[in-house]
């Protein structure tokens, strides 16, 4: 990430903040490491080829909301040099079953790309990700 580029910071909230869904999407950690990313994406994969149990009884799917994510982990992944654009990923959170949408960088070889915690300049307070890379997940769903 260029640490040199302003527009890169995450939002800074003030008390001419009042919307509540805003506040919280400002305070969400929407950082989600690369293990977990991997491990998602496959579980759907496996999912929608069959080759995983069958979730539709139990799988909440986003079908019909929006999905909000906060600024701060979409700049660090656009901010890194070595990104060309963003990828959307779907996964499947097994702890819950729930369908969440995750966001990498694509870099100049359309690989995915991580961002490293430790290097994000709005980080929330009391979530520590230290040494880790990853991407978002899913955000807020009104």
């Amino acid at each position: 990430m260029n640490p040199e580029t302003e527009c890169c910071k995450g939002y800074t909230l003030t008390e001419n903040d009042t919307n509540e869904s805003a506040i919280n999407l400002v305070k969400k950690d929407h950082f989600l490491n690369q293990t977990a990313i991997e491990m998602w994406s496959q579980t759907y994969k496996d999912w929608e080829t069959g080759r995983a149990p069958d979730l539709s009884n139990g799988c909440k799917y986003p079908v019909g909301y929006s999905t909000s994510f906060n600024r701060c982990i979409i700049k660090a992944i656009l901010c890194n040099d070595d990104c060309i654009g963003l990828r959307i990923l779907p996964g499947i959170d097994p702890a819950t079953d729930s369908v969440h949408l995750m966001l990498v960088g694509i870099d100049k070889d359309y690989n995915n790309l991580y961002v490293n915690w430790d290097e994000l300049d709005c980080k929330i307070e009391g979530d520590n990700h230290t040494g880790e890379r990853g991407g978002a997940e899913m955000g807020m769903m009104p």
